[in-house]
């Protein structure tokens, strides 16, 4: 409990220093399926609404893989398909590709989940990105796990935004997240929880408040049998 409060002790100054701040919503269905012992392949699609809950903002379809190299690390890649609405009335598509390293180890009661990204977005015209999860980043999350009751989870991450620009690097968005999920039946969740993300080095910068809803399916096929036949 004292590491959780000294951890919400640190976020303290991000939060009181934000300028504006909106509401906002984003349902996710995911399913996995665990090809072997190291590989999974993965789909998952996202529905989002800002502006207090009052507007589309976006729908976004994942699509990718990730390989477990050893106990402690992973990586992944990962291609997403955006449709967002950056002004009222003004939609576009977005792509995106993301390549991942993650390195996880047990802290006593908690799983913990070293996780970089780098991102690359694709757009169909020239312009400056505002969805931190599209454009172009370097992302940093770490993330803690714990089981609080039989069949539920709590999960706590942090994550820093960084730009690509090597030659002027620095700090785009930060974002914390708290999660709870439940198994519901075999191989299936539910979660809810609550996110705060805000701009950085921005001359206003836009916090905002989330609530997170989401759904999970892992998928598992059995291996079909061939049955000989005598003559």
């Amino acid at each position: 409990m004292k590491r959780i409060k000294l951890f919400f002790f640190f976020l303290l100054p991000l939060w009181m220093s934000a300028q504006e701040s909106e509401g906002g919503m984003w349902a996710t269905f995911s399913t996995k399926y665990e090809l072997n012992k190291r590989v999974d392949l993965g789909v998952e699609g996202q529905f989002r609404l800002d502006d207090d809950f009052s507007r589309y903002d976006a729908s976004l379809l994942d699509a990718g893989g990730s390989y477990k190299i050893n106990k402690y690390f992973k990586a992944a890649a990962t291609y997403r398909f955006g449709h967002s609405q950056r002004d009222p009335g003004y939609f576009e598509t977005r792509h995106r590709i993301a390549v991942d390293f993650r390195a996880d180890d047990g802290f006593g009661e908690w799983d913990l989940d070293f996780r970089v990204r780098y991102q690359v977005g694709i757009s169909s015209i020239k312009t400056t990105e505002g969805n931190a999860d599209l454009k172009d980043a370097i992302r940093y999350r770490l993330k803690a796990d714990r089981k609080i009751v039989s069949k539920t989870d709590l999960s706590l991450s942090m994550e820093l935004f960084q730009n690509t620009n090597l030659a002027f690097a620095e700090l785009t968005d930060w974002r914390f997240r708290a999660e709870i999920s439940r198994k519901i039946k075999k191989r299936q969740s539910a979660s809810i929880g609550y996110m705060t993300q805000r701009e950085m080095n921005a001359n206003n910068p836009l916090m905002q408040h989330i609530l997170t809803v989401g759904y999970s399916v892992e998928l598992k096929f059995k291996k079909r049998q061939d049955k000989g036949t005598q003559e």
